[in-house]
């Protein structure tokens, strides 16, 4: 639940490329989303040897790397697409998950910032920003950006969880419950979900309920 969300793969209008790059691109985007990175990751490289400046290349090359957890060379070429095309929103904001890869919090913090600076609507960044308070134990901003996330994009199951595991370690459990349940509401199968709720029945010492609830969630680590 608090990992790190992913600009979706694209491609900015008018890029000054011949129509045979442009090509490529598109058939590297659409193989990085169906989940097929290995093969999209070579057509980048590829493109790259040809136009060794080209920020999107560049850009969703250090998107694949930090997918593989080669945060250091994702830095690298996410920087390098910076310098070739500056004020891209969703460059800086993954700029920011790969060093929050590498743990350097409040560098992660700053690419954030700089990219709702560009973007101040960019639902994706406000939640990776409220992860980042939440690991940093920043707890005001975290639920601060938490519910500035749900008020972006109130459909997102995923913000709903982590709103609630915020107010879950502030002990205010029944605040959190209710997020929990909006999260399922949204998917009934959202496993994380099921599995703090079960978390809250716990508490409360209502275990036919808990267990109820973890059976919902196999594939979570109820030890």
């Amino acid at each position: 639940m608090t990992e790190n969300c992913q600009t979706t793969p694209s491609i900015p209008d008018g890029l000054p490329f011949p129509s045979a790059i442009l090509s490529l691109m598109k058939k590297a985007v659409q193989l990085h989303r169906s989940g097929r990175t290995e093969e999209a990751r070579r057509i980048y490289q590829q493109i790259l040897i040809a136009f060794p400046e080209h920020p999107d290349a560049l850009h969703l090359l250090g998107v694949a790397e930090n997918e593989a957890r080669n945060y250091e060379t994702s830095v690298s070429l996410i920087s390098a697409a910076i310098q070739s095309m500056p004020g891209q929103a969703p460059f800086y904001s993954n700029l920011g998950n790969a060093f929050r890869g590498l743990g350097r919090m409040q560098k992660a913090i700053a690419c954030y910032q700089k990219s709702l600076d560009i973007d101040p609507e960019f639902h994706t960044v406000v939640y990776n920003l409220a992860v980042t308070y939440k690991q940093t134990r920043q707890v005001d901003k975290a639920e601060a950006s938490a519910r500035k996330a749900l008020v972006l994009n109130p459909k997102c199951g995923q913000t709903w969880c982590l709103l609630g595991d915020i107010l879950r370690q502030s002990t205010r459990i029944d605040e959190s419950v209710m997020c929990f349940k909006n999260a399922l509401a949204i998917n009934p199968d959202f496993e994380q979900a099921w599995f703090h709720v079960g978390n809250a029945h716990r508490i409360r010492k209502e275990t036919s309920k808990a267990v109820y609830c973890y059976e919902r969630a196999p594939g979570i680590n109820t030890n």
